[in-house]
């Protein structure tokens, strides 16, 4: 936890304000209830945060109520310059900074990164439930450690963890929320368990829409549980899944009442049509999904810092590319121990389908292959993956040599963490990215 606080602080003082993504657009959030004292309503022109005003509220809230006390209710005001060599500046380059940062008067105030460091420590926390998680499934001290190091070593991980944005929050209730869902799983007929994930689903209902994926796995998680022969009271399991719905429902009442209110619909889909304006819509067998989406999607899981515009290099992505196709081939070939092996495997693999089927879903109604929206499972990833791993390992009869090579993995990653740190800093640091 410490290397990976000390590995995204250096993505939070390295990368320039707002080179990351949608973070004017989360500020100007921030900014709009300093000045209006309200939630926006993206269909009212008076009341419309034309930017991330479709975004549920709590993060937002979360940070302005810390402004509030310890700012003394300021705006985070700033100035922000185009580069005119990037192409949406009409440039003609991609890889350079989205804005200009040779003149410190327009930076935001320091306050600016107080938010910054906020987000380092809801990492922190998130990386304590995916060790705790990975202790239920793999029931070993130090081999849980492994998708811990795994998931605190991944540059895009530590990048956005080290950057305001509502991710930070929501994938820590999604990582809380699975971690309730298997010891569900685990003990059935626990109802504190129940109220408990139901908490984390509600506070993450809250915070933004990408933690939706788990209604799904929690409707096939309770139709699992009632058919086990191990489940004794099953009247328990019926008022623990009432419970949860009930507390998540309690959490999320006021802003669905606002949604209700608002835009005449549940979850507010409305809003947010209206704040992208025209979709670009693609079809579920469409070409997209496999140029760009597949090698984008990829790169910007595993690192592409900046405003997806700090590349790093190919051999990165190709060292990660490796480790992820030996543990998902062992996975796959091993499927059927590892699921009789590995008690609550079966939620951590539905909660990837889940996630990446709305991934999926959400890229037939608008173009965005980031691979960060695959964080709120990003526990569930790393603890599968070292389970492949783990199974290859055993391929190999010397115990010895296992140990070289979960050291080596390690030694590994953090070299490619260094490399990742190094290209970003000179990406923003060097004149010639400005056209000086």
């Amino acid at each position: 936890m410490l290397y990976f606080a000390v590995f995204s602080a250096a993505f939070t003082f390295i990368v320039p304000a707002f080179e990351a993504p949608d973070e004017t657009g989360h500020v100007s959030y921030i900014n709009f209830l300093q000045k209006h004292r309200s939630l926006p309503n993206q269909l009212t022109d008076s009341l419309k945060e034309p930017l991330q005003g479709h975004q549920p509220p709590l993060y937002y809230l979360a940070l302005y109520s810390i402004d509030y006390v310890f700012d003394s209710d300021n705006q985070i005001d700033y100035k922000l310059t185009p580069n005119p060599l990037h192409v949406w500046n009409n440039g003609k380059n991609q890889h350079v900074p989205y804005y200009m940062h040779t003149d410190p008067s327009g930076a935001p105030q320091n306050f600016f990164y107080v938010f910054r460091v906020i987000s380092i420590l809801l990492g922190m926390l998130n990386l304590f439930f995916i060790y705790k998680i990975a202790l239920l499934v793999l029931k070993d001290e130090k081999l849980a450690l492994l998708p811990v190091i795994l998931t605190a070593t991944l540059p895009q991980f530590a990048f956005m963890s080290g950057v305001v944005n509502n991710d930070n929050l929501v994938n820590l209730f999604s990582t809380v929320s699975i971690f309730y869902l298997l010891k569900i799983f685990n003990e059935p007929e626990n109802i504190k368990n129940y109220i408990l994930a139901g908490l984390a689903l509600g506070l993450g209902v809250i915070t933004k829409k990408t933690i939706y994926f788990i209604f799904p796995v929690i409707v096939i998680e309770f139709i699992i549980v009632m058919m086990s022969k191990q489940t004794m009271n099953k009247k328990k399991v019926i008022f623990g899944a009432a419970f949860l719905f009930i507390a998540a429902l309690l959490i999320a009442s006021e802003y669905l009442f606002h949604n209700i209110s608002a835009y005449h619909e549940l979850v507010g889909l409305r809003e947010e049509f209206s704040t992208f304006g025209k979709l670009d819509s693609h079809g579920i067998f469409s070409y997209y999904f496999i140029d760009p989406f597949s090698h984008e999607f990829f790169k910007s899981f595993i690192g592409y810092p900046g405003l997806m515009n700090v590349l790093l290099p190919k051999v990165l992505y190709v060292f990660y590319a490796a480790v992820f196709i030996l543990g998902i081939f062992f996975l796959l070939i091993r499927f059927r121990k590892i699921i009789i092996q590995y008690g609550g495997a079966i939620i951590l693999i539905l909660s990837i389908i889940s996630c990446m089927a709305g991934i999926i879903y959400f890229n037939t109604l608008l173009s965005q292959f980031q691979g960060r929206f695959l964080f709120p499972v990003i526990s569930a990833v790393s603890v599968m993956l070292i389970i492949g791993l783990r199974e290859f390992a055993g391929m190999l009869k010397s115990s010895r040599l296992q140990s070289y090579l979960g050291f080596g993995l390690i030694f590994a990653l953090v070299i490619a963490d260094i490399i990742s740190i190094i290209i970003t800093y000179n990406f923003y640091f060097t004149p010639s990215q400005y056209g000086l």
